[in-house]
């Protein structure tokens, strides 16, 4: 979730890596431009094994949000680093 700094950071580094992003999640999804889809957090979310929060502020809310719409597990990059 999240494709501002470092969330395309995240999706450059993981490129030709065994870990498969295969979409992106953004609340501005219409004006994000990656490489990969991305799509509102409102859309139906295919099925993945994990989704990480790149915005470092309001983690816990955009999980809980996350939450509501999938069963998928989220975690905050801040975590991971």
């Amino acid at each position: 979730y999240g494709v501002g700094l470092y969330g395309k950071w995240l999706i450059n580094l993981l490129e030709n890596t065994a870990i498969d992003v295969v979409y992106a999640i953004d609340k501005r999804w219409d004006v994000k431009n990656v490489n990969i889809p991305v799509v509102n957090i409102s859309s139906k979310l295919e099925s993945v094994d994990g989704i990480i929060i790149t915005p470092i502020f309001d983690v816990d809310s955009i999980s809980k949000a996350l939450r509501r719409r999938t069963h998928v597990e989220c975690i905050g990059l801040k975590e991971i680093l």
